[in-house]
Order: structure tokens, then sequence, then C-alpha cells
């Protein structure tokens, strides 16, 4: 696992990080829109419908708008901390846990992961 942190202003970073840009930002923005806009259509009528499913919409728009606070301080962009790789037991990981999870469906692209890959070369293979 590799560590990501938010970029954060006047905070200068060593050679052992990597700026990702706010490719992160943009792919969980778009899922977290998505996830909006199929709660507004699935619940259009939400005044006919039983009080659970009331409930349900209650959870589901909580959620999204926990994401959508998490997401925004990442909009300046990440930071991976590759000399901080490690491993990790799956006990720890807390988010994403089923494939309905917002960071279940994050993905990087191949060009990023290719930059990671030369930055753990660069810091470990010398």
């Amino acid at each position: 696992m590799i560590p990501l942190t938010s970029i954060k202003e006047n905070k200068k970073y060593n050679s052992s990080t990597l700026n990702l840009g706010n490719e992160i930002y943009l792919n969980l923005k778009k899922i977290c829109d998505g996830m909006s806009q199929k709660l507004s259509k699935e619940y259009e009528n939400i005044w006919k419908l039983p009080a659970e499913k009331v409930e349900q919409f209650n959870t589901d728009f909580k959620y999204i708008k926990k994401v959508e606070k998490e997401i925004a301080k990442m909009k300046k962009g990440s930071i991976a901390l590759i000399s901080q790789i490690t491993t990790i037991s799956k006990q720890r990981i807390y988010d994403p846990k089923t494939s309905s999870d917002i960071l279940s469906n994050l993905r990087v692209s191949n060009n990023t992961l290719d930059v990671i890959d030369t930055k753990i070369k660069e810091l470990f293979l010398k």
C-alpha cells in the first residue's frame, strides 16, 4: 500500500514523494456525481414512497454528502508517499469493504501507475 495525502499550501515535499495531480479527485468527483444522479432518479417521487424507503434515501444522501466533503479536500491534488510503502492487514482497510463503497470503483490511469512504478524503482532499486 502507498499512503496518500492531499496537497497542502506552502508545504514542501521531499524527493521520496510523488505529486499525482488531481486525477484521484476528478475520478472520485465523477463517481460521486454518478451516485447523486442515481439517487435523484431512484427517489424522484420520494413523497410516494413508504417510510423505510425515505429512511434509506436519508442514509444514502448523508453518505454522499460526507463523501463530497472528504473529496473536496483533494481538489488541489494528491501526493503519494512512496517512501512509506508498506504491507497492511486487510482488517485495517475500512473503505472500501463492499462494491457499493465509493472507493471500490476508484482507479488511476495506467500512465499514473507507470509513474509510480518508476518512482518506486528510483527509490528502492538504486
